[in-house]
């Protein structure tokens, strides 16, 4: 048995929290020919780009930006088919 003093820093135990699924990716449709960016800026390095009607593989999406698979990047939510909040696609020049 522990003495007091220790059981009393220790604590009680707690529960080991449930694993959670991680989301399935979702494949999209370019809607304009993009920039691939390195991270989720504008600023951000190109590393490659889509072009319209190509199919993508989206990891996760998180505000105005997803981050997908092959090229494994960053490309604007607007113009992805995954746009549920309606964004604009302003197409690379």
């Amino acid at each position: 048995s522990l003495p007091t003093a220790t059981t009393a820093a220790l604590g009680t135990a707690t529960k080991t929290p449930n694993a959670t699924a991680t989301p399935e990716p979702v494949t999209a449709t370019i809607q304009a020919t993009v920039y691939v960016r390195q991270s989720a800026s504008v600023d951000s390095r190109e590393i490659g780009n889509l072009t319209t009607g190509q199919p993508v593989e989206i990891v996760y999406c998180s505000g105005e930006w997803c981050r997908i698979k092959k090229p494994y990047g960053f490309v604007w939510r607007g113009c992805t088919s995954n746009n549920p909040d309606g964004l604009l696609c302003q197409a690379k020049p």
